[in-house]
């Protein structure tokens, strides 16, 4: 889900504060669906935005 992953760390980059949350469907080395929670959340330093932390935690497999 590159795109939405895409759009979260745009966000971030463009000095937006909040951190960014969302749950995606991706594929784990395996191939199967997981569930992922996402949180992006930009790198603050000397007063402007360096970079953003991209933090992903498997939830559960999607198949069940």
């Amino acid at each position: 889900p590159i795109e939405q992953l895409r759009n979260a760390i745009r966000a971030c980059l463009n000095g937006e504060a909040a951190p960014r949350e969302m749950t995606l469907t991706a594929m784990n080395r395996r191939g199967r669906p997981v569930q992922c929670k996402v949180i992006c959340t930009p790198l603050i330093g000397a007063s402007q935005v360096q970079g953003v932390i991209v933090m992903v935690d498997e939830l559960t497999d999607a198949a069940g």
